[in-house]
């Protein structure tokens, strides 16, 4: 059990509230050490908070605790317990082993120094793990005693090799002056254990191993030129005493650097073993957490990956099987608790069967009719879901286009400089709406129900037209209700149901009848990079597409994150539509389809 030097400093008694700590005996049942303060501003007396203190020790010193749930699970079930005051701070450790599973509620704080290394853990409601190192020092206390400082970092100076003691001698004259009512700090320092420095002897022994044998590899060289001297003037029994020395001498040479060799493995062994027991704690508690704390179970596998990626670099990047099993541990993992699924595209058409040159840039769907757009060639191709059918239109307007849409057979192209253009029966494209010089950057345009919507990312618009007939549309107006305040330079994509999506890098907005909806957008990782949004009135699903991790993301239309699907073609497409659960994605002269099932 590792033994440990602690120190308190106790501001003075307030009128009302209570603080307190909590340390375990040296020699604890459960083989467990731990430290807690706890700081109640109000609403607690100090003989109720003693009495509190004391019974939370003494259940802690029942429990056998292995990992952070059910450390957390302990913390938050004695709150409960005890109806402690709400707004009371808490900061609290419990170190098993090497592994230490920290906690902090409200203005709790952790504090480590790791050699000339001083660092924040946790604050706040948060947990945290990691591996401990001898003369590792920590700090338990709450923002009330960090106030006593012009600023955290100051706290640093006050270790400079002291032991806890010193240091509260030291801070007891340093900020005496000041108003320390209330306030508490437990310092916490990891002694060095006479197996720690044996550990460190065997080290060092270790490492003059090599310099050893190099020294034996001259030594040789000098006893085989004596060698051969002394064989050319004695008799040959004399000779064979000597080569019975010599061969004895190798084999003492041979054990000590095979000695070392295991010494180095058994060494490497238990780093690998001690990072895996981490690394598959931290995703069992994902796990368990992921249903109630989604972020939470998130933060637990990039603290997985990072032991894993903190092993490899002790072990100088080296190929190992052990490695390869905890990294496709985590990989495992993490597509359980995102409901993250790998699939492979299929090769749904290919353009050059009709046209050699094709290369497509655009997608959009009308129903079963999927319209890619190839600029270069000036040509819009029409293809049949259903029937696999192919036909294209070709005209000279279609080189200026940007962008493209498709309504009842009729095919509509934006040209900034034109305006919108929309194919009739014979296929000959006709200006219906003539260029706007209020536009400002269109991105994208949607055609729902025969009206048309333009997004204009530069002047933070959707601009709606109304078709009046066949080919007539009336004077643009501002989707958006008066006096509601949108922001869409960001914004790379547009889809209508009947309510109008917004597409962003990290998130979606739903708009019904001009008005921003109650529509929140929920990602399990982070980073996410939304290259493309789509859902339309037949499709139940809202669809994010992230092409730089090659994903696309499965929302309700509620926003609600479901799943996501990984497929390599997802990284590389130039677009995407989605049509009956399965994705279309255009990659140059070729379409993919990838289920979403």
């Amino acid at each position: 059990m590792r033994q440990f030097e602690f120190a308190v400093y106790l501001g003075q008694e307030t009128e009302e509230g209570f603080f307190g700590f909590i340390t375990t005996p040296a020699e604890s049942k459960n083989k467990n050490n731990f430290f807690l303060v706890l700081e109640v501003a109000s609403g607690l007396t100090k003989e109720e908070g003693r009495e509190i203190v004391a019974q939370i020790k003494e259940e802690f010193l029942k429990q056998t605790i292995d990992n952070l749930v059910g450390f957390e699970d302990f913390v938050n079930q004695q709150l409960q317990k005890h109806n402690l005051p709400t707004g009371s701070s808490l900061a609290s450790g419990l170190i098993r082993n090497d592994v230490c599973y920290l906690k902090t509620i409200n203005e709790g704080k952790i504090f480590i120094r790791r050699k000339n290394n001083f660092e924040k853990i946790i604050d706040g409601d948060r947990t945290a793990s990691g591996f401990i190192k001898s003369d590792d020092f920590f700090i338990f206390t709450t923002n009330h005693f960090i106030k006593l400082f012009s600023q955290e970092s100051e706290l640093k100076t006050v270790f400079n090799h002291k032991t806890p003691h010193q240091i509260i001698e030291d801070l007891a004259s340093q900020i005496k002056q000041a108003d320390d009512r209330g306030t508490v700090a437990l310092f916490v320092q990891l002694l060095k254990e006479e197996l720690a420095c044996q550990e460190e002897d065997k080290d060092e022994m270790i490492v003059s191993q090599p310099i050893f044998l190099e020294k034996g590899r001259s030594l040789f060289k000098n006893l085989y030129e004596k060698f051969n001297q002394y064989r050319q003037r004695t008799s040959k029994k004399k000779t064979l005493t000597l080569l019975t020395a010599i061969f004895l001498i190798l084999l003492l040479f041979w054990s000590v650097g095979l000695g070392y060799n295991r010494r180095k493995e058994a060494q490497i062994n238990q780093k690998i073993s001690r990072s895996k027991e981490l690394i598959t704690q931290k995703l069992d508690q994902a796990e368990e957490v992921v249903f109630l704390n989604l972020p939470r179970s998130q933060a637990l596998i990039g603290e997985a990956r990072i032991e894993l990626s903190n092993l490899k670099k002790e072990l100088g990047g080296k190929e190992n099987k052990e490695i390869n099993e905890i990294e496709n541990l985590i990989k495992e993992k993490e597509n359980k608790i995102v409901n993250k699924e790998e699939k492979k595209a299929e090769e749904f058409f290919d353009l050059t069967v009709d046209n050699k040159q094709a290369q497509g840039t655009k997608l959009y769907l009308n129903g079963n009719e999927l319209i890619i757009f190839d600029k270069k060639q000036g040509i819009i191709f029409n293809l049949s879901l259903k029937e696999k059918s192919l036909e294209k239109l070709t005209a000279t307007e279609i080189k200026s286009a940007s962008l493209i849409s498709d309504y009842q057979e009729n095919i509509f192209f934006f040209v900034k400089e034109k305006g919108i253009y929309k194919t009739n029966q014979d296929n000959k494209p006709k200006l219906v709406i003539n260029s706007d010089s209020d536009w400002g950057t269109i991105t994208d345009f949607w055609i729902y129900n025969g009206n048309i919507y333009l997004l204009d990312t530069k002047k933070d618009s959707v601009y709606k037209y109304l078709v009046t007939s066949e080919d007539k549309y009336g004077d643009k107006t501002d989707y958006f209700k008066s006096g509601e305040a949108v922001k869409l330079a960001e914004a790379n994509s547009l889809a209508i149901d009947s309510s109008l999506y917004i597409g962003f890098q990290d998130y979606l907005a739903k708009y019904t009848a001009g008005v921003r909806d109650q529509f929140k957008t929920s990602f399990p990782e982070e980073n996410v990079n939304i290259s493309k949004i789509y859902t339309s009135k037949d499709l139940e699903k809202v669809y994010g597409w992230d092409k730089a991790k090659g994903v696309v993301y499965v929302l309700g239309k509620n926003g609600d994150y479901e799943r996501q699907i990984d497929s390599e073609v997802l990284s590389k497409g130039d677009d995407l539509v989605v049509f009956e659960n399965s994705a279309y994605i255009l990659l140059k002269e070729k379409i993919y389809k990838l289920s979403l099932d």
